[in-house]
């Protein structure tokens, strides 16, 4: 069997010749496939004969030639420093810390013996004269304690130690024990069950009264605290974090490290060592925020406490190896990560258009996968290599066999390259990787640990709140519930979903699918083909439809062509995977976050901003000497932010003076370190306040309201003790937070590489962010630590300070503080932490920023420090329309204001919503500036007016009407009976709006399709087919089917409220009702255009013709039929002159006469309708031509092969398939005008 030619020897001699010469550059993304295709590895193809009878030859299996040289080992007795990629609780008190070298090596540490535990408050004893006596608690005291409680604990919760400690319960300050009280540490067996032991506990609290033991204080501290998250806590760990251990000096289970006997070995990695919980492991670095929460408190950094004294002094040594951990964490590096991205491509067995369903018995028929290295160097060093560029290998499998085929063969092209991180994109909603890898995952094994210990790949879904969650809730705050997936057992392997970080950083896409994703923050186009047209391409289902390769080439020479192209299209999309990692920095920040909060990198990616807190917290506390209890009762807020607002106050407008927006800089941080607000410093109750002088105390203010007036004022709300008396758990807390962030700022402003600056910009973003999250975490219910007391006083003094701010501000313009430019200052518009002041006496901007930074002064010193009121920026004209929706001409610094290059700014409006259609976004957007940037608001009045008659005279592209829907509150399960028919009581009211419905109805088309939970489904609004829940369709399929929008129905309900809400503050009173009344109803409202009769169904010159759904199942609404009042017309033809309709005509539409009679006898009608028909076909095709060509710049089929791509979030696939039906509409008309040369 003759191998084929390689492919890409030139291409890899080009691409090290480029990545030679851009050494020590600014590290750029990789270039895209379909622009330039420079895999620098060798790919061979190989023929095999067909397996069945009559097949034609298919391709085989790419050889992947990517030899790696090993990574420098260490040598047993060497000092052993890596970083930490990912630790697993393999249960019995046995951990697995899988990490990286910074040579690049594999590193196994296997941890035993942790033992869980938990603490009680020491009873006292009941004896005689006295009952209340406290006890000594000896060591045979305890002994004959942990007997008595062993009585009522089950086997699994057995106490095997008892330890008498000196704590402090974190909740509530006791003034009558400041400084603590005894507590007992109640220390299980290793693998122990807490949560039973703690259970047994309580009952034996009651019981063991009778025995003369007596507890006032029966909660249990930490004992919901889960051995991970104690581990972590204790030694201390982190994701990301570099761990420092020297060697063993004895046997293995001595302090310090020793590998593995060979026999013992239970991973495939370079080194394998093995060392006990408690002695064996040193952090030499800590989280960002755990290094500056020691610089705030004064103590010096140190190793754990839990480590051996032998362990201490080999630290206290600072050998080379433990300064070079420690300048690693210090620095932020990035050890040498393997990565590896996967895409797998599924098609249908039977080549029929639909979704595939591998379980099913649906193919896979190709798994692409690109490897390449990451790592960065913090802010003292240089860049390794930087991630994005895949510089190492390239491989892909296609295969016609059975899936066990494919798998195996893609096993060992995982174990040729072993990979410490992998990338996998899900596209949500659709046929792409979430199916497709769910059904790889059966089977595959990509563990690290060798095929004895490991599992297989396992796929579930992940979401952040149920479905009856969201349902229960008005609105949520958090920008999406998108249902992702999420890898197990994949040890030694990190998987990072790219669209799920996408979605959770970027609140601008639309329809949250992978293409979505690249179209928005790449702003490059992807190619995208149903699972028929791969069918088609593998060979499954029979060739493509006539493409000219096919007619031109040999049989087995087009096969190869077919997999050559279906090899491009993989490629291309991990290599948009690869660009988006680059893009949204996932693995830096990753790393920084697990890093700031104390988490393991999978937790940084899948828990929420609660479980962050909770982790910096419990290190905290144990770091102080406190004690968190359990859970305790929820509850909701009774205090609510500051709003002054725009419509009741009657500040809704359009103003040509400045107006200053002054933002209190992080105010709820602020607040928690200025008031010292926290639990350790509540007081609990008016007695413990009394036994403190009325200086050592600050009582936060609470809303009250006047039963007869109903007015609202400030009365006196919970008490806290200042820091003079005790400093706050989360003050400190926040404090280092904010510290690190300052310093890793000003690291950032000196930083000149592009993946340091990365690293940098992730870590303050992370340290920001969950210092923002300190309120919501004492605050909301769903918190594992709720105080209502510390979440009303944050807000209340919030409330009252932006109060104070407001009155302080406006007094300080009407008394000549400000300056004579501030005089006459008043705050419009007011929101939480925010206040929107006018300047009427500024003359521009310039001198607005001066005398706002003047106020800020002013504001500032009436607060405690930190908390700060700074200028967020100058708007001139200022545009108020509603809370939380505004728009202006800003400016941020006075070079700007003098130069006159501002921005346009649009808070809430609709321009910026993107559940709206790209034809609102555009119309609202063009008014704004030429309002607001142009000053010109006639312009804005005719452009406006413009779009509109553009839209109802159907001059708009299907693109501009794509709307999107989140399938919030209706799970995939839901949408599967609905499409059976089972709807039926409050679930039929649940998929009632437009993409719910329209979700039902492509479930009973394509029985494959599916969708998940906080899905956006993408669709339009067609003409003549009833309600919107009926009249819904999916965008794609309304443009191949030729279908047109409701164009009357976008204007009436879509765009005509937002657009006059506009005009209505922009224009003076005196003129409102005239530009109101030219806007709804002139003459470019009365067009009106026959949606009844759409063009023909999309054919291109080198595109299939498309069936009328996306399966052959039909279903209700299939598009194409006509359905609604559509289904009660006849069409008539029309004059291509006059458009009158030829009432006399009854024959075929097609051979109707071009013109009626009264045009016909017109002189110069007919020569004058044919020009302006060829005047139309030949914009037409220019249009169309454009389109092809950008089509073909992106798409894997090269000059000769066919446009097969369906992307439904590219505007030029919606031109393509229009200009087509188009086309074939005119040819139709001018075959009926019937002229002949």
């Amino acid at each position: 069997m003759p191998p084929r030619p390689r492919i890409g020897a030139g291409a890899k001699r080009k691409a090290e010749e480029e990545a030679g010469g851009a050494q020590g550059g600014t590290p750029k993304g990789p270039k895209t496939p379909a622009k330039s295709l420079k895999p620098p590895v060798e790919l061979q193809y190989e023929q095999e004969p067909p397996r069945r009878p009559g097949g034609h030859l298919a391709p085989r299996p790419v050889a992947l030639h990517c030899p790696r040289t090993p990574s420098q080992l260490p040598a047993p007795g060497d000092q052993l420093c890596f970083m930490s990629l990912d630790i697993i609780d393999e249960g019995q008190g046995r951990f697995n810390v899988w990490g990286v070298t910074a040579a690049g090596a594999s590193v196994l540490l296997r941890l035993h013996g942790f033992c869980p535990y938990f603490y009680i408050a020491a009873p006292r004893m009941q004896e005689g004269e006295r009952p209340d006596a406290e006890c000594e608690w000896d060591e045979q005291s305890l002994k004959r304690l942990k007997a008595s409680l062993n009585r009522f604990t089950p086997p699994s919760g057995r106490i095997e130690s008892i330890e008498a400690l000196q704590a402090k319960p974190l909740m509530y300050y006791r003034p009558d024990q400041p400084d603590g009280c005894t507590f007992l540490k109640l220390q299980l067996a290793p693998g122990g069950n807490a949560k039973a032991a703690g259970e047994g506990v309580a009952r034996a609290m009651s019981a063991l009264r009778g025995e003369g033991l007596l507890w006032r204080d029966r909660d249990l501290y930490e004992s919901e605290i889960k051995p991970l998250q104690r581990l972590l806590v204790d030694c201390p760990l982190s994701g990301g974090a570099w761990l420092h251990l020297p060697p063993a000096t004895g046997s293995a289970h001595s302090d310090g490290w020793s590998p593995v006997p060979e026999g013992q070995r239970m991973a495939d990695p370079e080194w394998d060592p093995l060392a006990p919980i408690i002695r064996g492991v040193g952090a030499a670095g800590e989280a960002a925020a755990g290094e500056a929460e020691a610089a705030a408190e004064g103590q010096p950094r140190s190793t754990p406490a839990s480590a051996s004294q032998q362990a201490q002094q080999a630290a206290a040594a600072a050998d080379q190896a433990m300064r070079a951990a420690t300048e690693a964490a210090r620095r932020g590096d990035i050890a040498p990560l393997r990565m590896a991205v996967m895409e797998v491509c599924t098609a249908t067995a039977d080549g029929v258009d639909r979704s595939a369903v591998p379980s099913k018995g649906d193919p896979v028929v190709a798994i692409a996968c690109t490897c390449f290295t990451f790592s960065a160097r913090g802010h003292q060093g240089e860049v390794a290599q930087a991630g994005g560029a895949p510089t190492d290998a390239i491989g892909l499998f296609q295969v016609n066999d059975t899936l066990a085929v494919l798998t195996q063969r893609f096993e060992s092209l995982g174990l040729s390259t072993p990979g410490d991180g992998s990338s996998a994109s899900t596209v949500a909603g659709s046929s792409g990787s979430s199916g497709s890898a769910g059904s790889v995952g059966r089977g595959l094994r990509l563990s690290r640990l060798l095929p004895r210990s490991g599992k297989p790949v396992g796929i579930h879904k992940v979401t952040n709140y149920s479905a009856q969650w969201a349902k229960d809730k008005q609105r949520l705050s958090a920008g999406s519930n998108q249902e992702t997936w999420r890898v197990k057992d994949m040890d030694g392997r990190l998987v990072v979903d790219v669209v799920r970080h996408a979605i959770a950083a970027q609140s601008q896409l639309a329809s949250y699918s992978f293409a979505d994703c690249v179209q928005t923050l790449l702003g490059e186009t992807l190619e995208v083909l149903r699972p028929c047209r791969l069918a088609a391409l593998a060979g499954i289902a029979g060739p493509p439809q006539q493409p000219l390769h096919r007619q031109l080439l040999p049989p087995a020479a087009a096969a190869e062509a077919d997999a050559m192209r279906l090899a491009r299209y993989a490629l291309r999309r991990c290599d948009a995977v690869c660009s988006l990692l680059h893009r949204l920095a996932t693995v830096p920040d990753t790393v920084e976050m697990a890093r700031a909060c104390g988490l393991t990198l999978r937790q940084a990616m899948y828990n929420g901003a609660m479980q962050r807190v909770h982790s910096l917290l419990l290190r905290a506390a144990r770091r102080r000497g406190f004690l968190m209890p359990v859970q305790m009762q929820k509850s909701d807020l009774k205090e609510t932010t500051f709003i002054q607002h725009p419509v009741e106050c009657g500040t809704v407008g359009l103003y040509k003076d400045p107006v200053a927006i002054l933002d209190f800089a992080s105010l709820y941080p602020s607040i928690y370190r200025a008031y010292n607000l926290c639990y350790s410093t509540l007081l609990h109750d008016a007695q413990d306040v009394a036994r403190l002088p009325p200086d050592a105390i600050t009582v936060s203010p609470r809303t009250v309201e006047d039963a007869r007036t109903g007015q609202k004022g400030w009365g006196q709300g919970p008490a806290f003790v200042k820091p003079e008396v005790r400093r706050g758990v989360l003050p400190d807390v926040l404090t280092a937070l904010v510290t690190a962030r300052a310093a890793t700022r000003e690291l950032l402003r000196g930083a000149t590489d592009h993946a340091t600056r990365a690293v940098l910009e992730c870590r303050q973003r992370a340290l920001k962010i969950t210092a923002n999250a300190v309120y919501g975490f004492t605050g909301t219910n769903v918190s594992p630590l709720q105080s209502v007391e510390v979440g009303d006083a944050c807000l209340a003094f919030g409330r009252r300070g932006c109060e104070t701010a407001k009155q302080v501000l406006e007094a300080a313009g009407a008394e000549g503080r400000l300056g004579p430019l501030g005089a006459g200052a008043a705050v419009l518009y007011g929101h939480t932490d925010s206040l929107f002041c006018r300047l009427p006496h500024a003359p521009d901007a310039t001198s607005a920023i001066r005398t706002a930074r003047e106020a800020a002064k002013v504001v500032s010193a009436a607060f405690p420090d930190p908390v700060e009121i700074k200028v967020e920026r100058v708007c001139q004209p200022f545009l108020l329309l509603h809370v939380n929706r505004y728009a202006g001409r800003a400016f941020e610094r006075e070079e700007e204001a003098q130069s006159g290059q501002g921005e346009l700014i649009c808070k809430g409006m609709r321009s910026m919503w993107r559940q709206s259609a790209p034809i609102l976004r555009t119309t609202l957007h063009g008014a704004l500036v030429r309002i607001l940037m142009q000053d010109d608001l006639r312009g804005a009045i005719d452009f406006v007016s413009s779009e509109v008659r553009r839209l109802l005279s159907g001059r708009v592209e299907l693109s501009e009407l794509v709307m999107t829907g989140g399938l919030w509150r209706v799970t995939g399960e839901q949408v599967e009976r609905a499409a059976a028919g089972g709807k039926r009581g409050a679930e039929a009211e649940d998929i009632r709006q437009p993409h719910n419905a329209l979700a039902v109805r492509l479930r009973q088309r394509d029985p494959g399709f599916s969708t998940v939970l906080g899905q956006r489904l993408p669709y339009v609004l067609l003409a003549g087919k009833g309600k919107q829940d009926e009249s819904s369709e999916d965008p794609l399929t309304a443009a191949k089917a030729g279908e047109v929008g409701d164009f009357s129905l976008y204007w009436k309900n879509k765009m005509k409220t937002p657009i006059l809400e506009v005009f209505e503050a922009a224009v003076p009173p005196g003129q409102r009702a005239a530009v109101v009344q030219e806007l709804s109803g002139g003459d470019h409202t009365r067009i009106k255009v026959d949606a009844l009769s759409p063009p023909p169904p999309a054919v291109g010159p080198a595109s299939p013709q498309p069936g009328s759904a996306r399966s052959g199942l039909g279903g209700p609404h299939t598009p194409g039929k006509r359905a609604g009042m559509a289904a009660f017309f006849k069409q008539v033809p029309k004059c291509l002159g006059c458009k009158a309709n030829l009432s006399g005509y009854s024959g075929p539409l097609d051979d109707a006469p071009g013109l009626c009679e009264s045009c016909a006898g017109t002189g110069g009608r007919l020569v004058d309708t044919y020009l302006s028909l060829l005047e139309e076909q030949r914009g037409a095709e220019a249009r169309q031509a454009a389109a092809y060509a950008a089509c073909r710049a992106c798409h894997s089929g090269g000059a000769c092969e066919p446009v097969l791509c369906e992307n439904g979030e590219c505007p030029v696939t919606y031109t393509r398939l229009a200009c087509s039906s188009r086309l074939q509409l005119v040819d139709g008309q001018l075959r009926r005008l019937d002229i002949s040369f």
